[in-house]
């Protein structure tokens, strides 16, 4: 009986397998950057957690990055990167309650000869939050960490268009 179990278990395994594979699905997998415009440049804030996150997963996909520009292939240009916020709602004694933080943007990626690979793009996120006068703190960094993870996002989708805007 327990062996009857196993082989169904095992039967059913390789029919999902098997189905995955037939429908196309692949993991997303590394930004290919052809050799021909390597080494790449980046082109903004240095100190940006966005910067600091591009480079790394950049430098985990193989990609030979240069810190001087005058040695790149190909450039890709942050810029226009603000991050502020609004006040959504206000409480009875005339307080905020609700924030709304917002994240936006500009990239491009061209040729250090000039051609564009990618025109310009823009990005931008809103996150809502609630604030309460009794944890300020915890809600400063709710904010903080909201802000971050807006920047990591942002940087997913200009690897991901990177990705696909490369494609052989």
């Amino acid at each position: 009986m327990m062996k009857r179990a196993a082989a169904c278990n095992l039967l059913v395994l390789f029919v999902l397998i098997t189905g995955l594979s037939a429908c196309g699905f692949q993991l997303r997998g590394d930004v290919k950057i052809p050799a021909s415009m390597q080494p790449l440049y980046i082109q903004s804030e240095a100190n940006s957690i966005l910067t600091r996150e591009l480079r790394y997963r950049l430098n985990q996909a193989g990609v030979q990055l240069t810190d001087d520009v005058n040695q790149a292939r190909s450039v890709l240009r942050v810029y226009q990167e603000k991050m502020y916020r609004h006040i959504l709602s206000v409480g009875s004694q005339a307080t905020a309650r609700q924030y709304e933080s917002v994240y936006e943007l500009s990239y491009k990626l061209f040729l250090a000869k000039g051609k564009e690979l990618i025109p310009d793009s823009q990005i931008y996120f809103r996150r809502d939050f609630s604030f309460d006068e009794k944890d300020t703190l915890g809600k400063e960094r709710e904010e903080k960490t909201l802000q971050q993870e807006m920047q990591l996002q942002a940087v997913q989708t200009i690897l991901r268009r990177m990705r696909y805007s490369l494609k052989p």
